[in-house]
């Protein structure tokens, strides 16, 4: 019975404590798990607390120490104890390890001065002065480890470091730094030495840019066809023809020259007054299909009048007027008539103007003022005074420049009609004429006037020039004595 009422109660209480861990049996391993983690958390804190306390007092013990070795350093010490302490020697490497982060340091300053305002002359200054304390005080340095805690390439740094040099116009440091670069086997390319070359370009540093293409060229570069072109013109620039011819050269071998190229050269020979070596880049022109341009034309046809090869101009505008389209503008044919007044062939030199026009280019001042002068050098006068007809014709308005023409052509043939229309010419452009050209141009004129012999015309000359205050000078005063009467020359002072 007893037994039985053991195992009743038994079988109550295990469903009692199972009904109760159903109900709470998940929040006790909850509260369980969250306790235990907690516990741990506090245990690791408290590891952490106590290895950071022993530092701090290790610290202090090792500073306590060194603080009486120092003291005890101060007193003079025995011979026995020299002998029973060990002097210790620091290794050349050990100092080399030590001077690391300081080197480092100055690169990363260096770095960060270059890309902070670039532009700014103080910083790139700065840059070239921390890059030569770098060198002086530090001695060897290896700057492959000392870019790398900065995540820059060496080729980058040394970059920056060329852009400052330049940009301070420190350019005698700058064949050192790329010594540098060579003794510290860093990569030189091309792409690297032609940013040197531009950017000594834009300072206008041409000869150094021709050394750094000969330093290029020394370490078995090739330069690319624009820089051979940008070379032909710093070599021309400065004077260089043979360099300028041999970079000219090369280019033609690598590719057909740039219109740029071209025109270099043509300049380049112009200055020399080299007309077969001119025409012959004209021709090279016209062989490989390069448009010749007006400019080019011009610039070629301007060196041969210049070199007095006025029968191969007149062939070259001829030629050049049978081109499609044709390059000849108003400053060819004008060229070309300069060409005819120098040789005082005024004829031709009008017939260039008649020319011009069957070729739908319409005259200019310029075009009608070459033909004058070549009218007045020549012993023919008339023509220069029919032009100034033509000239009215065109609408143009005579200046002072025509009247000076005109007036040298007075000293020669003069007739009171050209000294009237000379005086009108005068009178219409005095406000844009200078004091000093008035002077001498209405002196001219008096002169002609009393070369003619005619009295009313010198006194209306005498009156203009009154009119403006100018007065005779020296000579006149006593010509005008002899036909006026002193009393007439002294009211026109």
């Amino acid at each position: 019975m007893f037994s039985s009422s053991m195992k009743d109660i038994t079988h109550q209480l295990t469903v009692v404590l199972s009904a109760l861990w159903d109900a709470v049996g998940v929040e006790i391993m909850i509260f369980s798990l969250t306790l235990c983690a907690g516990l741990t958390v506090r245990t690791l804190a408290l590891f952490q607390a106590r290895a950071k306390q022993r530092v701090q007092e290790e610290g202090k013990r090792c500073q306590t120490v060194q603080q009486q070795s120092c003291e005890k350093s101060r007193v003079p010490e025995t011979r026995e104890s020299f002998r029973r302490v060990p002097v210790r020697v620091t290794s050349v490497a050990q100092l080399k390890k030590n001077c690391q982060p300081q080197k480092s340091g100055l690169v990363e300053n260096i770095i960060h001065l270059a890309k902070d305002r670039p532009g700014c002359p103080q910083n790139s200054l700065g840059v070239v002065e921390m890059y030569q304390s770098l060198k002086r005080n530090n001695g060897d340095i290896r700057i492959g480890e000392l870019t790398r805690p900065a995540k820059i390439s060496p080729i980058s740094f040394y970059t920056l470091v060329i852009q400052s040099v330049i940009r301070a116009n420190k350019h005698e440091h700058l064949e050192e730094v790329l010594q540098d670069m060579a003794d510290q086997r860093v990569e030189r390319t091309l792409c690297f030495y032609e940013s040197i070359m531009k950017q000594l370009a834009g300072q206008k540093q041409l000869r150094l840019a021709l050394r750094i293409h000969d330093r290029l060229v020394a370490e078995g570069l090739e330069p690319s066809a624009v820089s051979y072109s940008c070379l032909i013109s710093f070599a021309a620039e400065v004077g260089e023809v043979s360099r300028a011819v041999g970079f000219f050269d090369r280019l033609s071998e690598l590719t057909t020259p740039s219109i740029r190229a071209y025109m270099t050269m043509l300049k380049m020979y112009s200055k020399m007054l080299n007309w077969p070596a001119s025409l012959g880049i004209l021709r090279d022109m016209q062989h490989r299909g390069v448009r010749v341009d007006t400019l080019a034309l011009n610039v070629l046809l301007g060196t041969g009048v210049s070199a007095g090869k006025i029968s191969e101009v007149e062939a070259l505008v001829t030629e050049a007027e049978m081109m499609e389209p044709s390059p000849l503008d108003a400053v060819s044919y004008n060229t070309l008539m300069k060409g005819y007044v120098l040789h005082t062939d005024v004829a031709k030199a009008i017939d260039v103007m008649k020319r011009m026009q069957r070729q739908g280019l319409a005259p200019s001042s310029v075009t009608f003022h070459t033909a004058m002068d070549a009218s007045v050098r020549s012993s023919h006068q008339a023509p220069a005074w029919h032009l100034l007809e033509m000239m009215r014709a065109a609408g143009m308005t005579p200046d002072n420049y025509t009247c000076s023409i005109l007036v040298k052509g007075l000293s020669r043939e003069s007739t009171p009609d050209r000294v009237k229309v000379c005086l009108e010419i005068l009178h219409d452009g005095q406000k844009s004429c200078t004091a000093c050209l008035q002077g001498t141009l209405y002196n001219a004129v008096l002169e002609a006037a009393i070369s003619c012999g005619d009295e009313s015309l010198v006194t209306q000359v005498v009156e203009e020039m009154k009119r403006h205050s100018v007065a005779p000078v020296g000579a006149k005063q006593k010509q005008l004595a002899q036909i006026l009467g002193q009393e007439a020359v002294a009211t026109s002072k």
